[in-house]
């Protein structure tokens, strides 16, 4: 949402088009398990707060039902959206040829596990475009445990990964490091943006974009997005959710009651 204004802002400057892409849409809203709240998702969010309208709206969902309430949701508002229902390791190529030569785009790849191989980031690489990426460290740990024993969980690891680079990884960073090591092979900029969550949950958001001859000033707004990122607390998340939904107490609250 931070980042939004300021590519939307930019790139048309620069570029005849610009598409925004997410293989991992779901139907557009997202439910908080703890406290039962609905909330928007992340492609309602990129047709809602940029600052020019995307040429277009690339989304792919695994599940047909989800596909078709996020179409209808997503056209509420904006222009050119189009869902494609189906698994994205086989649908993202479809999805890239929509995607003029001369376009650019924005990427937001919100993985829950290990979902997107990494021949599929290569062919989204190879295009003209800037990712946001979830590596869920936490999820790689558990799915690394299992490999010595279980040759399918191995397989999961050297298609995420496109190598073995991953067993010598140890801690997060090392794991943040390893993919960021990758990405940049496309992408001179790499900037990692660590989140935590209750108790043991955490995860990494990756955004990476190549350097222009201006010097890529709008990385000022992602080192920004990344400081407040990173120093959100569980509980703030938690009060902005009460404030959000009128259960936060108005400042009045705490005033003494008197007789009018």
């Amino acid at each position: 949402m931070n980042y939004l204004p300021v590519y939307t802002k930019i790139i048309p400057k620069y570029f005849p088009s610009m598409y925004y892409i997410e293989p991992l849409a779901g139907p557009g809203l997202c439910k908080v398990k703890e406290t039962g709240d609905i909330i928007i998702g992340s492609p309602v969010i990129a047709s809602i707060f940029s600052y020019q309208e995307f040429n277009g709206y690339l989304l792919i969902e695994r599940d047909r039902k989800r596909a078709e309430v996020l179409k209808k949701r997503m056209e509420l508002s904006a222009r050119n959206v189009e869902v494609i229902a189906g698994e994205c390791n086989e649908r993202m190529i479809e999805l890239l040829e929509k995607i003029p030569g001369t376009g650019h785009y924005l990427a937001f790849i919100d993985c829950e596990g290990l979902d997107v191989s990494w021949d599929v980031m290569e062919k989204l690489l190879q295009r003209q475009g800037d990712i946001l990426f979830t590596l869920q460290t936490g999820a790689f740990f558990r799915v690394k445990g299992k490999a010595e024993k279980n040759r399918k969980n191995e397989e999961r690891l050297i298609r995420f990964f496109g190598g073995d680079e991953w067993r010598y990884c140890k801690s997060d960073e090392e794991i943040v490091g390893c993919y960021s090591d990758k990405l940049k092979k496309y992408r001179e900029l790499v900037i990692p943006i660590s989140i935590k969550g209750k108790g043991s949950f955490r995860y990494s958001l990756l955004f990476a974009s190549r350097k222009t001859r201006a010097g890529s000033p709008w990385i000022k707004a992602v080192e920004y997005i990344k400081e407040k990122v990173e120093n959100c607390k569980y509980k703030y998340v938690l009060g902005i959710l009460d404030l959000l939904t009128g259960r936060g107490k108005d400042i009045t609250d705490y005033f003494p009651e008197r007789e009018v």
